[in-house]
Parts: C-alpha cells; sequence; structure tokens
C-alpha cells in the first residue's frame, strides 16, 4: 500500500500480485491488484481482480463500483 500511495503503481501491483498468490482468500490483496492495474490501463485485468473481490465480498460496495468503472474504461 505504502508504494501505491507513493505513486509507484507498477511496483505496488507486483507486490499485490504477489501477496494474492501467497493468500488467494484475501480481498485487499485483490483490491490493491484492481487498483493498480486500472490505473496502469489494464482494465480486463482490472475487472477481474475486482470480480475476484466481489466473489469474496459480495457485500461490499466499492468493489462493485470499481468494476463498473473498469467495464466502462472498456468500452
Amino acid at each position: 500500500r505504502h508504494q501505491l500511495r507513493e505513486g509507484r503503481i507498477a511496483e505496488a501491483a507486483e507486490s499485490f500480485r504477489r501477496a494474492r498468490d501467497l493468500r488467494p482468500q484475501d480481498f485487499w490483496a485483490h483490491f490493491g491488484e484492481g487498483l493498480c492495474d486500472y490505473r496502469l490501463g489494464r482494465y480486463a485485468e482490472a475487472v477481474a481482480a475486482f470480480r475476484a473481490c466481489i466473489a469474496l465480498a459480495p457485500g461490499e460496495a466499492i468493489p462493485h463500483y470499481n468494476r463498473g468503472l473498469a467495464l466502462e474504461a472498456l468500452g
């Protein structure tokens, strides 16, 4: 999260991916990865990450919103 806050998006994306690989049930690892993918213009990957968040915590609104933004960016 520190890398993301500092604007080091590509580095943060890799850190979130490693965290996700180590703990596939971690909502925040998927969410962080989705944010980074979105900011890097990797919209299909962002959609996939936010879908994982929704599967892990369907009652949370924020991944639904972010998935919508990524889908809109895809056209």
